[in-house]
């Protein structure tokens, strides 16, 4: 019979406790989120780094945060992590198989992601890439493509995996 269901006085203290606990743990998400967020805050503050970096490293410890709770609760109610990680198992692989399908799309991501954590340029840089000799000041880099603005005033999306493969020369500004 599930927990829920306990009719002994052991089971119902039982129950109680892992509600205690489970919201412990969530409350211990809240904090933690709330830290890290402020440490973040202060970091990018600290180094002049573009908002964007902060929104995107903000996801990515939201991510790892609640997974972690998540993970944490999960194995507090007996829940069989082997059940768990078979599915997510096959759930990667369907996911691994639709990626291959979409290399390109997936390359241009890894790019950006590349792009983002290197930092070879940032925004209002005029780059220029080497030797096609595309050249042109940076308005924006996102998931797929970096947007560039020529000397005409012309708009360029120029894919990141492209970047990635180049020579990149960086005109500060």
């Amino acid at each position: 019979m599930p927990a829920f269901f306990a009719s002994k006085p052991e089971d119902i203290m039982n129950v109680t406790v892992k509600i205690l606990i489970t919201i412990a743990i969530l409350a211990l998400d809240l904090v933690l989120q709330k830290t890290t967020q402020h440490r973040i805050d202060r970091h990018v503050e600290k180094n002049k780094m573009p908002h964007r970096r902060n929104v995107v490293m903000h996801k990515i410890k939201s991510v790892l945060l609640h997974s972690a709770s998540i993970v944490a609760i999960i194995m507090l109610w007996g829940v069989s992590l082997q059940n768990i990680w078979v599915s997510i198992a096959g759930l990667l692989g369907l996911v691994a198989i639709g990626f291959f399908a979409v290399w390109s799309i997936l390359s241009n991501i890894f790019a950006g992601i590349v792009i983002f954590f290197t930092r070879p340029f940032q925004i209002e840089d005029t780059i220029e890439l080497l030797p096609e000799g595309i050249k042109g000041k940076v308005k924006d880099i996102n998931g797929f493509f970096t947007i560039l603005v020529d000397e005409d005033g012309n708009t360029l999306n120029v894919p990141n995996n492209f970047i990635y493969q180049k020579i990149v020369k960086t005109h500060r500004s």
